[in-house]
């Protein structure tokens, strides 16, 4: 299916359903067919033939041979061409699997969106279910009410993010230095050519999207269990320029010789990448412990399953599980709820993380809820991705390989949106989240667009 074609039928889709006039069942129907069209148009863009990953690679591959930096074996002498590839392997293989890494690791931290929607289920003084309605619900964060046995919400979302640094470094300004191989005699730079280094300076553009499709069903009145099946698109371009660094009076080590006898000391890679399909599908699980008209606990557990295909950066690879005790409370037009647990990653580049959230919902209009969370993530334990260390010669100079710190990748963020009632059963999202903190590969802002839509609804008297 081309790209006008899709246009045409996203198009039909609007018209259609602003001139709906079939009962509002059918024109659900009609939605939900043309939303699985949409999805499976997604689903079908063709990949590119090389992988991401190595698409990522070749942001760092200076030179025509096979390994990550070639210099002249010709006027300069074969013995200099390899000098600086048992580096390459370390520093830059180091920063290749960095950025696959965050961005692999952004891509499986995409918010899928809340289980609960405003209408849900207590419980009256005889223990029979009555369905409430209140503010049509949190977006990001989870509330401990169910939907109730037979009801169902069923959402689209679409979620963007560019990113603007890793760790604080400004992804246009990452900069990393390859040293010399130690030859004999010991201790780097002893000879003095040792002494001569190659700069690299990358310009990276990097950004994720990813269109969530999402059910959740009362499977009875205190159990909800659920799916999320994400299409993610993955786009990165980049340039990266090597600077051969030699001492004073030496031009051992160049990128290659004219017939003139000009050596070339610089060499510029660039890079690009635009791949699309299914990422890590969720399943979700949430067990109402408690619930009253004022306040109710409940825990949640969602498993993510490395469907996303890892090697063009779709999903991580591997199995990751979710676990949260929830509490939620009302008190008139405000419902805040918190969130505490633990996520765990079974990858053996990505940690584990506690975390926790903090936010609220409230009704401010009869048609309009705002809500608000404050949402952290807390690595456990060393990061499984090492940054190569510091070089050290023979005079006591100090070389740092990478600008890239060594710290945790905490991830905190600010999540502020609204949600509008269209009709009994329609509900359009918008969100925003804006990162606090340093860690991992950060975008300025996370947007997000949806609709959700309730079925089997009806309201106590």
């Amino acid at each position: 299916m081309s790209g006008g074609r899709a246009r045409i039928l996203f198009l039909d889709l609007i018209s259609r359903v602003r001139g709906c006039r079939a009962p509002i069942l059918n024109c659900r129907r009609f939605v939900m067919r043309r939303c699985l069209w949409c999805v499976l148009f997604l689903v079908a863009v063709p990949l590119h033939a090389q992988s991401a990953r190595s698409r990522l690679r070749d942001l760092f591959h200076f030179g025509t041979c096979d390994t990550l930096v070639c210099l002249s074996v010709g006027v300069t002498g074969s013995q200099h061409g390899a000098h600086y590839n048992p580096d390459a392997a370390i520093t830059l293989t180091s920063l290749i699997d960095f950025l696959s890494n965050g961005i692999a690791t952004s891509v499986g931290n995409v918010p899928l969106g809340g289980t609960s929607s405003g209408l849900t289920v207590t419980f009256d003084q005889n223990g029979l279910p009555v369905t409430t309605q209140g503010s049509t619900g949190s977006i990001f964060g989870e509330r401990s009410q169910t939907l109730g046995r037979g009801r169902a919400t069923f959402g689209v979302n679409v979620t963007g993010a560019s990113f603007q640094s890793l760790r604080g470094v400004k992804l246009s300004h990452l900069q990393s230095t390859l040293t010399h191989e130690d030859e004999a005699p010991a201790g780097l730079g002893n000879p003095l050519f040792e002494f001569d280094t190659i700069h690299v300076d990358t310009d990276l553009n990097a950004s994720i999207a990813a269109y969530t499709a999402f059910i959740t069903y009362g499977l009875s009145n205190r159990v909800d269990i659920g799916i999320a099946i994400p299409v993610v698109n993955v786009k990165f371009d980049g340039t990266s320029i090597a600077h051969i660094y030699n001492m004073p009076g030496d031009t051992l080590h160049v990128f290659s010789v004219d017939s003139l006898g000009k050596v070339k000391v610089v060499d510029t890679a660039t890079t690009s990448s635009n791949t699309s399909g299914i990422g890590d599908i969720a399943v979700r699980l949430k067990v109402n412990l408690a619930q009253s008209p004022r306040a109710g606990a409940a825990l949640f557990a969602d498993v993510r399953l490395p469907t996303g295909k890892a090697d063009d950066l779709l999903g991580s690879g591997h199995f990751s599980a979710r676990g949260l005790a929830v509490a939620s409370a009302k008190f008139g037009f405000l419902s805040p709820h918190i969130n505490a647990g633990y996520l765990y990653r079974s990858g053996d580049n990505q940690n584990s993380a506690l975390l926790g959230t903090v936010g609220f919902d409230a009704l401010v209009l009869p048609s309009v809820t705002l809500a608000g969370d404050m949402i952290g993530q807390w690595q456990v334990g060393a990061g499984k991705v090492p940054l190569p260390p510091p070089v050290t010669y023979v005079d006591g100079s100090v070389v740092q390989r990478t600008t890239i710190p060594n710290m945790k990748d905490n991830v905190v963020g600010a999540s502020v949106g609204a949600k509008f009632a269209i009709g009994p059963v329609l509900t359009a999202v918008t969100n925003v989240i804006f990162p606090l903190t340093d860690g991992g590969l950060r975008s300025n802002v996370i947007w997000t667009f949806g609709a959700e839509m309730n079925f089997g609804v009806k309201f106590a008297k």
